[in-house]
């Protein structure tokens, strides 16, 4: 019985304990953001909001939509300052860029960024189309079985092995030892991983020529300059970031596309009509030669499809994948140029942007509940910095234009062979995975014809 009391007691002391510590840490929090001038706001705990079944998406929203567009808050145990203002937003996206970082110190994120930003050039996009018309023929292929046994089913999961695929292709290229057989190997990099190995190859050719083994490659002035290189370590951490930034993201992106297209039936008549516009210009173009007008596509080619670009950004704006966080790597105090916004931020803060609750701002996107892809055309009147899908500034996501090429042509062949449209299974609203931060559908089930 005694040794009964005494556990009873140990955990009556250590759950005081861990009270006592929460309370004061929360203390701290309140009294450091009311030294910086800023709103202190005791919101709940988001694990706890998780375990309910409440998306973080639309937690934060309730949040800021109560609040207001800045207020400092206890975000997973630490000081966090919620942002959805875009003056202030600018500034730690673009001039102060650099004393807002993500994970890595400065140099070292510039050093990868300088290795990482070539792969996914204009250049390299090209070299890597033939892999990804590989993964978009084996799309085709899985709607065409699929719509022969049945008239309506998940296309996410069709999207979910198209956006799989291209990765192994792209990023590891998992093809390679067939194209060596049949002798098509051009003998350049054509993808992700190839050309992460073949800068280490230049780098290691630099070093070889300096004739000094070492890393202090100086400029004619006598300055260290910045050498492109990234050990194995690294390398493999950007294979596997690769691997989880691009499939969730641009499955997700691509099934509620075709979500919303299948709600809006006058918006994929439009998109259809333009598609198949652009394939006949395409084709007129052409030598004849090539009889299926998606192989025509270039990279260059689908900025020319301004419906189809304002679908995919309206897409965005409902659904952004993730908010955006940055981190204090000193105090600055942020003021715009006309003054009318000031924020005292010091070393650690982590600036939290809200992307979902940010695109929905009504100053910028009026009825912003409302699926309207004209918003986007015509000189949107939107702040640049009230749309963050991918980020913005030199920290901005690099695998942008890869994500973009992936999804449009994923819709361009889908919409101009197969008409969609809602059933009884599709879910409506849309249900979304309580996933942390990522916005993730559960399923998109539609009815799918072809045309």
């Amino acid at each position: 019985m005694v040794y009964f009391e005494v556990i009873i007691g140990a955990i009556v002391i250590t759950l005081a304990l861990i009270y006592y510590y929460i309370k004061r840490k929360e203390e701290s929090i309140r009294n450091k953001f009311t030294s910086q001038q800023i709103k202190y706001v005791k919101t709940p705990n988001i694990l706890i909001q998780a375990y309910k079944g409440l998306r973080a998406e639309l937690y934060e929203y309730e949040q800021v939509k109560k609040w207001g567009k800045v207020f400092g808050t206890r975000f997973l145990g630490s000081p966090t300052i919620f942002l959805c203002e875009p003056e202030l937003i600018q500034l730690i996206m673009s001039k102060e860029f650099t004393n807002f970082t993500n994970r890595r110190a400065n140099e070292q994120w510039k050093r990868i960024r300088s290795v990482v930003t070539p792969t996914f050039s204009t250049g390299k996009l090209k070299r890597m189309k033939p892999r990804l018309d590989d993964s978009i023929d084996t799309l085709m292929a899985n709607f065409e079985t699929f719509s022969q046994e049945k008239l309506q089913f998940n296309v996410k999961e069709l999207f979910g092995a198209f956006a799989m695929d291209t990765i192994l292709q792209v990023a590891f290229g998992t093809k390679k030892r067939a194209e060596l057989k049949n002798n098509k190997n051009t003998g350049k990099a054509t993808n992700f991983l190839e050309m992460l190995l073949e800068a280490e190859d230049e780098h290691e050719q630099m070093l070889a020529k300096e004739n000094n083994g070492t890393n202090a490659i100086k400029n004619d002035n006598g300055n260290s300059k910045l050498i492109k290189f990234m050990t194995n370590d690294e390398i493999i951490s950007q294979c596997i970031q690769f691997f989880i930034a691009a499939y969730d993201t641009t499955t997700s992106a691509i099934s509620l596309s075709c979500y919303l297209l299948a709600l809006n039936q006058s918006v994929q008549d439009r998109l259809y009509e333009e598609i198949e516009t652009y394939f006949n210009r395409l084709q007129l173009e052409s030598d004849g030669t090539e009889l299926d007008p998606s192989k025509l596509m270039t990279f260059e080619s689908l900025s020319q499809l301004e419906y189809l670009n304002a679908i995919i950004n309206e897409t965005l704006r409902l659904y952004p994948p993730i908010p955006i966080e940055r981190t204090a790597s000193k105090d600055i105090e942020l003021v715009t140029e006309d003054g009318s916004h000031r924020l005292n931020v010091k070393k650690d803060d982590i600036i939290h942007i809200p992307a979902y609750t940010l695109h929905r701002d009504e100053r910028y996107y009026p009825d912003p509940e409302t699926f309207k892809p004209e918003r986007f055309i015509d000189n949107p009147e939107f702040h640049k910095y009230a749309y963050l899908p991918f980020g913005t500034g030199p920290r901005n996501c690099v695998a942008r234009s890869l994500a973009l090429y992936e999804v449009k042509m994923a819709l361009i062949n889908t919409i101009y062979r197969y008409r969609l449209s809602v059933c009884e299974q599709t879910k409506i609203p849309m249900d979304f995975y309580i996933n942390g931060q990522i916005l993730s559908p559960k399923e998109v089930v539609l009815k799918v014809d072809k045309r």
